[in-house]
């Protein structure tokens, strides 16, 4: 079922996909609340802002991306937490 919510989180994931093809700290900490957590795959997880900005900015000087992804399912809990099934291929 297809409501704003999941039309919203829709919209959320095809933006960070957006920023990081396009190596953009800015854009993809714009996607960011406040008190978000980045969590990348065999990696501890990453939580003050500064923090997360200071490891994209690595990551894009190190590697481009070139990702693709597929929502496969959302699950919105209340207004302001939901979760993504998500699927992403891509190079680098």
């Amino acid at each position: 079922v297809v409501t704003q919510e999941t039309s919203d989180i829709t919209a959320l994931l095809r933006g960070y996909a957006s920023a990081l093809n396009a190596s953009s700290t800015s854009a993809a900490m714009s996607l960011y609340a406040s008190n978000g957590v980045f969590m990348p795959q065999h990696f501890l997880s990453i939580v003050e802002s500064d923090d997360i900005r200071e490891t994209y900015d690595k990551i894009f000087q190190i590697i481009t991306l070139h990702v693709k992804m597929e929502v496969k399912e959302i699950v919105v809990i209340t207004p302001e937490w939901g979760f993504a099934r998500t699927t992403a291929t891509g190079t680098q």
